[in-house]
């Protein structure tokens, strides 16, 4: 098999360029038969447990016959199940990235998110086919058969492999078919403008995973966050209120609407999206041509006719001059990691990140026939009750639900803040019970993932 660590290998070139989620559908309907047993993988699966050195040595010693055929579909059902798992604990990661954040602990914050990152790429990766591992990678070729590749460790190989999807044109309608605004994809929104978009889904995707490939290029950069001490030289305080402030943002961006599991997000998205193809297509901005844009929106909202709000009220919400998305604002920049507001911007990359893959995952267990949540009950069940999320043998019948303790921590947090002088200390915020209760509650994002997978 070809090996290169610098660049993809023609084979692992030709295997992103073909990836597709139609590929991964026959093992995730495969994995229906499992959860029925109260398993994710089937009985006798030998990647249940040490899968890289299975994948790195077992490809040697078990290749030929049947017992190849059967290690196919074994990595196959795994690679599709991973899809859910690692999707699930990228939001894990980046709820304990941003509890540490609120703690000024830039070092932990920091390395957390970029495993919410990095796991947020490889759901997504295996959701159209390719299973990232450590130097010998899989791609699902169809009929439940695998393709393997050597192309260099797992944080290199993950970068250039999404690089190499962001330039497809399965990534743009991606992207913009997985953002969801007024009950109709985004790209139905965009396509209907008349305008190109492509080259906004290659820039926004390639820079939200800019410190995949920051970290991956520069390893003595990662293991500083890793394996150096992060107490010696870059110790910030910062106040509680601002943290409250960026904690209300976060949680805000992800607010289900109905049966939408990101409207808030999406929306948002979409306005910056319309804005950029508008400003790329006519020379200037919407506020330089008023007149002009206003028309364009009002062409486009006739011909989608969206749900949710008024005509009017979409005219307003998408013509509004002075708008702010605390969440794409932050995730925009590049500072070195060593600035302050580092944390908060690869919290805020990895939360966008997150959105797609999730969306993305959410697709794929659609296209399982008949499939309900209760068949993944023994999943999701030991994972809110582990994670605190419901009281024992009560999850709530619609996980939407889950937003109102969402909405009653940040209202506790934000009586808090008004009720309080500006220059309260972290040591305020967490020494009150009914502060430190609701940032228990609100560090608990897989709730997002519950809701956001349509569970």
């Amino acid at each position: 098999m070809p090996t290169s660590y610098g660049n993809l290998s023609q084979l692992g070139k030709t295997a992103i360029q073909n990836a597709d989620i139609d590929r991964v559908e026959p093992s995730a309907t495969r994995l229906q038969n499992n959860w029925q047993n109260g398993s994710w993988l089937s009985s006798g699966n030998i990647y249940a447990k040490d899968v890289v050195a299975k994948i790195e040595n077992g490809n040697r010693r078990y290749n030929t016959g049947n017992r190849k055929a059967d290690r196919q579909w074994q990595l196959s059902e795994y690679v599709a199940a991973s899809t859910v798992l690692h999707c699930m604990d990228g939001w894990s990661y980046l709820g304990k990235a941003i509890l540490s954040d609120l703690r000024n602990d830039a070092g932990t914050s920091s390395h957390l998110a970029y495993y919410a990152e990095l796991r947020a790429v490889m759901s997504l990766l295996a959701s159209v086919g390719i299973g990232v591992f450590n130097k010998c990678h899989a791609s699902l070729i169809g009929h439940e058969k695998c393709e393997h590749f050597n192309d260099g460790p797992t944080h290199r190989f993950a970068w250039l492999a999404f690089e190499e999807w962001v330039k497809s044109n399965q990534a743009k309608q991606i992207l913009f078919d997985v953002l969801t605004v007024g009950g109709k994809p985004a790209s139905i929104w965009l396509s209907h403008s008349g305008l190109s978009y492509g080259f906004l889904a290659h820039r926004w995707l390639n820079h939200w995973g800019i410190d995949i490939k920051r970290f991956s290029e520069d390893r003595d950069a990662r293991n500083e966050f890793s394996y150096r001490p992060n107490t010696m030289n870059r110790i910030s305080i910062g106040d509680a209120i601002s943290s409250i402030e960026s904690l209300s943002n976060y949680w805000e961006s992800c607010e289900p609407f109905g049966a939408y599991s990101f409207e808030m997000i999406d929306r948002s998205l979409l306005r910056t999206a319309i804005r950029h193809v508008f400003k790329d297509a006519n020379g200037r901005t919407y506020k330089q041509a008023k007149n002009i844009y206003r028309k364009y929106i009002e062409r486009m909202l006739h011909a989608v006719s969206p749900t949710g709000m008024t005509e009017q009220r979409w005219l307003n919400f998408f013509s509004a001059e002075e708008t702010s998305f605390y969440i794409y604002d932050l995730a925009a920049k590049n500072e070195h990691h060593s600035a302050p507001g580092y944390p908060k911007q690869i919290i805020s990359r990895a939360l966008l990140l997150l959105r797609i893959a999730t969306g993305l995952t959410r697709n794929l267990l659609s296209r399982v026939p008949s499939y309900n949540r209760t068949e993944l009950e023994f999943w999701w069940g030991k994972i809110g009750e582990a994670r605190g999320l419901w009281r024992p043998a009560e999850p709530p019948e619609d996980f939407i639900d889950l937003w109102q303790d969402v909405q009653e921590a940040m209202d506790q947090l934000n009586e808090w803040k008004e009720n309080t002088s500006e220059n309260k200390s972290v040591w305020d915020l967490w020494s009150s019970p009914d502060c430190a209760r609701s940032l228990h509650c609100l560090s608990g994002t897989e709730r997002i993932a519950l809701w956001g997978l349509g569970l």
